[in-house]
């Protein structure tokens, strides 16, 4: 596969005799993306190629493309086929994914908008751009019209992926419709020997993108606290959302409820997909239109000429061998959870290792205990006000005197003024609690969360539909 993505450079910049050459190396990979017979170099050819491409040469501009392209973000990978909106994956293609995909987190648009987000994480040496290119050129089930690939970002100190920061988008693909050629823009250098420019057209799509993903993030945690507290999942969506003390959930946005009957859960109480969906729950177009500037959305890989693949319409022995059809899986595939770092005084909504939201709250200091705890009563006006010592919202732990609200007193944020309970800003409580369902483990301490600021301030917001409040009660949480 080097060899041929090689030629392809060589290419675009007009070098047709180099070109040549890494096609007759490149053999059946050539010939299976082409469709047509292997190039084979005449006499004449061959006894040029040790001027005009040395072989340290080739080797050297070989390894310099596979590192770069290997460039290296290691993400996590875990299953799923809906994100952005579902789409298709034949069974037989979920079968042969291999073990070593688990390096690339992958997710999917629905059918209609044909979109492919590939989420890649880390910083190690690997193969995931190779493989999520391979998972764009092969045919598979129904044609995605436009394949980005971005950079997560982590925090300093590498331990972290913040989801609220913005992502590096690396390249994209896109199918001409007229010739059924993969145009692959390149939005940064560092992946090809070319000129890159800027992609912003590719994260106002990722961007949306991530919004739904959140969504889809919360639907799968509500599912599994819903089934491990019931034994078994209900026969519709809205059967989740309940009044008050059942209020596993405020409410399920249309997103939620038309991903809800293509989810199961295993026997690991872990919700996964079911097999072969086919679902469209995409409710907006997508906001990268097809009049975007070009520079936008057909990156050239030299000053003129875009990279172009052309469309494999069948699937010879050969692409089988060269490329692979991969499991698709969404990066927020963890059940959510909640830690709190006590030292830097901040909470974070996490799923794995990637920081969904990160807040600064007050503490107690030695008063608030630590330990692994669980949400086990959401309330909303606590004590019958929006505005009291415990603010909008509450969330007990464990069925103590202890809990994560908001509070009267905002200036505490930040310091150890409570005696025990965990307080948060208004706006931020009621995120969180729009996010973290019924059942959600709360870790305090043994967990250190980065300082760095977040750069993505979308807030997330459940449609209201239950009675959440509990007017027969009075709480005094140690606040």
């Amino acid at each position: 596969m080097g060899w041929y993505l090689l030629g392809k450079q060589y290419e675009s910049q007009g070098k047709e005799g180099k070109a040549k050459y890494c096609f007759a190396q490149a053999g059946d990979v050539y010939s299976a993306f082409e469709m047509t017979n292997p190039i084979q170099l005449d006499a004449s050819e061959k006894a040029l190629d040790p001027n005009s491409i040395p072989e340290q040469k080739i080797v050297h501009k070989m390894n310099r493309l596979k590192q770069r392209i290997k460039i290296a973000y290691r993400a996590v990978i875990v299953a799923s086929l809906v994100i952005f909106a579902l789409t298709y994956l034949p069974a037989d293609a979920l079968e042969e994914a291999s073990e070593d995909l688990e390096d690339i987190a992958v997710a999917e648009a629905d059918l209609e908008s044909g979109l492919n987000v590939f989420y890649i994480e880390d910083g190690s040496i690997s193969n995931d751009i190779q493989k999520a290119l391979n998972t764009m050129i092969t045919p598979n089930g129904k044609e995605k019209k436009l394949s980005i690939i971005v950079k997560a970002p982590k925090s300093a100190d590498g331990q972290w992926v913040m989801w609220q920061k913005t992502p590096a988008p690396l390249l994209s693909a896109e199918r001409d419709a007229n010739s059924g050629k993969l145009i692959v823009s390149y939005h940064d250098s560092a992946v090809c020997e070319c000129t890159a420019v800027g992609g912003a057209a590719a994260l106002r799509t990722v961007k949306s993108w991530k919004q739904q993903q959140e969504q889809l993030s919360v639907l799968r945690s509500t599912m599994a606290a819903y089934e491990k507290a019931n034994g078994k999942l209900p026969a519709k969506a809205d059967s989740m959302t309940n009044d008050y003390p059942k209020n596993i959930i405020p409410g399920l946005s249309e997103v939620m409820r038309k991903a809800y009957p293509y989810y199961t859960v295993a026997d690991s109480h872990k919700v996964i997909m079911k097999n072969n969906p086919i679902v469209d729950i995409n409710p907006t177009p997508l906001p990268m239109a097809t009049n975007q500037p070009e520079d936008e959305v057909k990156l050239p890989t030299d000053d003129s000429k875009p990279s172009t693949i052309p469309k494999a319409t069948a699937k010879p022995a050969a692409a089988q061998n060269a490329t692979a059809n991969y499991e698709i899986v969404p990066p927020l595939d963890d059940p959510l959870e909640i830690v709190v770092d006590p030292q830097t005084h901040q909470l974070a909504l996490v799923s794995g290792k990637v920081i969904v939201r990160k807040y600064s709250i007050g503490l107690g200091g030695e008063k608030t205990p630590q330990g692994s705890f669980t949400i086990t009563e959401k309330v909303r006006s606590p004590n019958g006000h929006d505005n009291g010592d415990f603010g909008s919202r509450g969330m007990t732990l464990s069925d103590t005197l202890y809990a994560i609200h908001g509070t009267n007193k905002p200036s505490s944020i930040g310091l150890d003024e409570s005696l025990g309970c965990i307080r948060m800003l208004k706006e931020d409580i009621e995120e969180l609690f729009d996010m973290a369902p019924l059942g959600t483990k709360v870790t305090i301490g043994k967990v250190k969360l980065p300082l760095e600021p977040t750069t993505e301030k979308t807030r997330f917001h459940s449609p209201h539909t239950e009675e959440e409040t509990n007017p027969g009660r009075i709480y005094k949480w140690l606040n």
